[in-house]
């Protein structure tokens, strides 16, 4: 019987290499790693037990079982995947995952029940890879967030998550932005959320959401469990924004809306209005990048004069002119009722007599913090010293430079979504901004932020901090201009 030994050999070798199963792993590009003496390799009873089922072993841990998985539909295992297997977040973005690898992650995930964040955006998964995490939604109670954008998924794929969405009672953060979600599909999302009333954060942003947008405004009029809802960079026009923003009245959870990217109107300003002065639970409203003018800021306004709730309210980007944003803030001095914390003109050229008014709103309203967009060039262009700026102002500066708000800059660092980070994770993302910070001044401001010693620092101090910063470094620079007439 040895003569026949080489023949069995060989067989397995060819067998390895159609497979590619020989511990091929996808590189940090999403590639397969080329393969040297230096990898690690299977054993060759692996692949025995691939030719011979019958004395396949059962896999005992999460990599042997997705190992496996990945033999039966002869996909290369993903090694980001496998060294986050157990985490408590798995962020396996952009690796070229592909609609059959994501079918085994979600077969694995099925297992796990330690993540709790899974996040496989920008992987192509397509309509088989998001049926395939619908499956494993059914059997894992343990995923709470989830984020499957720029993903390529049709009405298959939006159609099963939205099935499962339906009757889930765990996920509490879903992304699905940028996926190509048109007036079709917003139909089955909009029948789960009239059902489903644990989901609190819904991203629908840059999608092809357009006139049907209206189904999604029913739901929104029932729905009592979202918090926040992202329909950013779609196509929502006047009847559809109409509808939408007259839900959004009769909504009493909802605490953070961006309409931003859309096209809104004029058409829409009194619906805006109606928002802003009935709306009892709204804390954070975008609608910047639209297409408001000076003619609507009025009405804008007097609802804005009548909030009592709002905090952020972002309406940068439209061509409502210096005389626009006057109006804004003449609005927000008179107004007794309002509690704005952070207003944002990016993109709206200013003159001196705004900044004259602004600074009136800042003497009378301490706590709010205002970034505005250039400045109108000419006689009254402010001329600035260069000066040796702290922790705080940098990120200030951070902040206003991006033309981003408090929140999203808050976000990025704030990995679980409780609103609260750890010195750790404040100073990661410190890094990431490239603000230059020592040590001593990051435990200088972190414990600042957290006078009460428990380990994390909260938005409401971050933001209160940066505010106060904000009124101290407006006040100075105005007080140090040199106007020239």
């Amino acid at each position: 019987m040895d003569h026949d030994l080489p023949d069995v050999i060989r067989h397995i070798t060819d067998f390895n290499v159609r497979s590619g199963m020989s511990e091929d792993l996808c590189n940090e590009n999403g590639s397969p790693d080329r393969v040297d003496s230096s990898d690690e390799y299977d054993s060759g009873s692996d692949l025995e037990e691939d030719v011979m089922p019958e004395v396949i072993k059962k896999p005992r841990t999460l990599e042997e079982v997705y190992r496996t998985e990945c033999r039966r539909l002869t996909v290369v295992p993903c090694s980001p995947f496998i060294r986050m297997i157990s985490n408590d977040e798995i962020n396996i973005v952009h690796y070229n995952v592909g609609p059959r690898g994501c079918k085994a992650i979600a077969r694995t995930m099925k297992k796990n029940t330690e993540t709790t964040l899974l996040n496989i955006s920008d992987n192509g998964i397509g309509d088989i890879g998001a049926v395939a995490v619908a499956e494993l939604l059914k059997d894992n109670y343990f995923i709470t967030v989830l984020d499957l954008s720029i993903n390529f998924i049709g009405k298959k794929g939006i159609e099963a998550l939205s099935s499962v969405l339906y009757d889930n009672k765990y996920l509490l953060e879903l992304s699905l932005a940028s996926n190509g979600i048109d007036d079709e599909s917003i139909s089955h999302i909009a029948k789960s959320l009239k059902s489903n009333l644990t989901l609190r954060v819904l991203d629908l942003s840059n999608n092809d959401i357009s006139d049907r947008l209206s189904l999604l405004a029913g739901a929104l009029k029932v729905n009592t469990g979202l918090l926040h809802i992202n329909v950013s960079g779609n196509s929502i026009r006047r009847d559809a924004a109409r509808k939408l923003l007259m839900a959004l009245t009769l909504n009493n959870t909802l605490r953070s809306v961006n309409l931003s990217l859309n096209g809104l109107d004029d058409y829409v300003a009194g619906q805006v209005k109606d928002l802003l002065s009935t709306n009892k639970t709204l804390r954070d409203l975008d609608i910047s990048q639209n297409r408001f003018t000076v003619a609507s800021v009025s009405r804008i306004v007097a609802g804005l004069e009548k909030n009592t709730i709002l905090r952020v309210f972002n309406i940068g980007y439209n061509s409502i002119q210096p005389e626009g944003a006057r109006l804004i803030i003449n609005g927000l001095t008179a107004s007794n009722d309002s509690v704005l914390e952070e207003l944002y003109l990016n993109g709206i050229e200013v003159d001196d007599q705004f900044e004259a008014m602004l600074a009136v709103l800042l003497d009378e309203k301490l706590g709010i913090y205002v970034q505005f967009g250039a400045k109108v060039r000419g006689k009254g262009h402010r001329k600035r010293g260069k000066e040796k700026k702290d922790l705080v102002s940098r990120i200030l500066d951070h902040i206003e430079f991006r033309g981003i708000r408090m929140m999203e800059f808050f976000r990025k660092m704030d990995k679980n979504g409780r609103m609260m980070i750890t010195k750790e994770q404040f100073k990661k993302g410190l890094e990431v901004a490239e603000i230059p910070a020592v040590q001593s001044q990051i435990d200088r401001l972190f414990a600042l932020l957290d006078d009460q010693g428990t380990g994390f620092a909260k938005y409401r101090d971050f933001a209160k901090v940066l505010r106060e910063e904000f009124h101290e470094d407006f006040a100075k620079k105005r007080s140090n201009y040199k106007w020239d007439h």
